[in-house]
């Protein structure tokens, strides 16, 4: 909306540091920023944050990003920041030129020795002019012995302060960080903090001066302290946020899963696990359900432990099969089986083994799990063998075993078509989909168009974007396929709609 006024910048700094939905609405943004007047500038530090780098490698080969590499500071940047700091000084040349050695031109690292060794008293200021009060020194190697140094000079109320702050992360409300019961009059020590340069005053949000001092404070705090801060931390979210704590349901997980509290690690967990998958943030699902199994693995054993590590196992092989990591997948879906509570469970994880392998080109070993699942069924009207039969008839449309994937795709649909079961029925689109396919192959143009139709009709009754999209897709390649251009140019406009709907324009249609 700016955008249509005015030409806009909008600035992402410290990208190392963004989590998977921030770089999915990034990379998002780059490809739909079209003919809008904006440009998105973010940075990154080279040393850190491979992921995030990896992530965007994709818009640099689309030529969507421009990668400008910058260096460290040359001798007369370091000159600058220390004229800055000290000015009308008369520190050596050698000095100078030591310090430029030992930041090897990091600002930061920079300014930070410079504080440490005012602090210190070996620089100081003399009649106006500031000089080295000592001809032996010793300077810090590193910028975490830098921080290390400046976090020492803390008083302890600040200290303590700074370390529940830590907790908090690089930036944080400000009530959240003064509901602290660690130190007495917290106001008045925070105001110390700002004036020390550790925390920053964003008004109703306070920040670390830099993320380094989060780290370093975080990093070597005790982890009985740790625990407690989290453990208090999350006990205020939860009464902050009681009327609508899926406003913090990501605060809430990540707080508690650093304590021992595993009932509410196990219960936040998931929601979180549920609102990432929903935001298609499939690592950071992942992540919240392992925290969740972790947690399920300390309740008392059961029946009741067994059926919710069950619960987790199987959508952590779901998610990890569809972000490609298959052996992962494939590891939560045999661990599944194992405490599988009935024959249908066990049927299913079984079908959804077979779905992995299928998309590994394993077909023989797939077909043998699925036989495996049919085991596990009685009677042949049971939903799960419907779709045991659309499994089959996807692996033998792979094989070009078109009138078996015809003939199974058919009774999939006998069995799940009447279903209300949303799963069910969209099992059976996709089996519409597999006949029109085979239809299509064959040249039989108007069968294979009747059939595709049947499948997006059940996926606009569902609502399905994915399943509308493959087969306004679908029916556009049988118009393509028959030369009728302007018939396949609408469908595949229609497709790219439905897509962007979905947030994902690299989305790989299903056949």
């Amino acid at each position: 909306e700016l955008s249509a006024e005015r030409s806009v910048v909008l600035v992402l700094e410290d990208l190392h540091w963004a989590d998977e939905s921030s770089i999915y609405v990034l990379r998002y943004l780059a490809r739909n920023l079209g003919r809008i007047k904006m440009v998105a500038l973010g940075t990154i530090r080279a040393e850190e944050g491979g992921w995030v780098r990896d992530s965007l490698g994709g818009l640099k080969a689309e030529e969507e990003v421009i990668n400008i590499e910058l260096g460290n500071l040359d001798s007369k940047g370091v000159a600058t920041i220390i004229e800055e700091i000290c000015p009308n000084h008369s520190l050596p040349e050698e000095f100078i030129q030591t310090v430029e050695a030992q930041s090897n031109g990091n600002p930061f690292f920079v300014t930070e020795l410079l504080k440490h060794l005012l602090a210190t008293g070996i620089i100081a200021s003399d009649q106006g002019t500031y000089r080295l009060m000592a001809d032996a020194y010793g300077l810090p190697t590193t910028i975490e012995e830098v921080v290390h140094h400046r976090i020492g000079q803390l008083e302890q109320d600040a200290l303590a302060l700074a370390e529940f702050a830590s907790c908090l992360g690089t930036e944080f409300d400000r009530g959240t960080l003064l509901s602290t019961t660690a130190v007495r009059e917290p106001e008045r020590i925070l105001g110390g903090l700002f004036m020390e340069g550790i925390l920053v005053d964003r008004g109703e949000r306070v920040g670390f001066g830099h993320a380094m001092f989060q780290s370093v404070i975080y990093g070597t705090m005790p982890d009985r302290w740790k625990r407690h801060f989290h453990r208090t931390i999350g006990e205020f979210l939860e009464t902050k946020c009681r009327e609508r704590p899926e406003d913090a349901i990501y605060e809430l997980a990540w707080h508690f899963s650093k304590t021992s509290e595993h009932r509410k690690i196990l219960v936040y967990c998931m929601l979180a696990a549920e609102k990432a998958e929903g935001a298609f943030s499939v690592d950071l699902a992942v992540e919240h359900y392992r925290n969740a199994q972790r947690a399920v693995r300390h309740l008392k054993s059961g029946q009741e432990a067994a059926s919710r590590e069950f619960v987790i196992l199987e959508r952590l092989g779901e998610i990890e099969g569809v972000r490609g990591d298959f052996p992962n997948s494939s590891e939560s879906f045999s661990l599944a089986i194992k405490l599988s509570p009935d024959g249908e469970s066990r049927a299913r994880i079984h079908r959804r083994l077979a779905n992995i392998l299928t998309m590994q080109g394993k077909f023989d070993e797939a077909l043998a799990e699925l036989e495996t699942a049919e085991s596990f069924l009685k009677g042949d009207q049971h939903a799960e063998m419907g779709f045991l039969q659309v499994a089959r008839s996807f692996i033998n449309v792979n094989k070009g075993e078109f009138d078996a994937a015809v003939e199974q795709a058919k009774k999939g649909i006998s069995i799940l078509e009447g279903s209300h079961d949303t799963e069910a029925q969209r099992a059976a689109g996709k089996a519409w989909k597999i006949v029109g396919v085979v239809h299509m192959l064959r040249g039989q143009f108007d069968d294979a168009l009747e059939y595709y139709g049947r499948g997006l009709e059940i996926g606009e009754r569902l609502g399905d974007l994915y399943g509308i999209s493959a087969s306004l897709n679908n029916i556009g390649n049988v118009y393509l396929t028959q030369g009728k251009y302007d018939l396949a140019l609408d469908y595949y406009l229609r497709t790219l709609e439905m897509l962007t709907k979905t947030k994902d324009l690299q989305a790989k249609i299903d056949a």
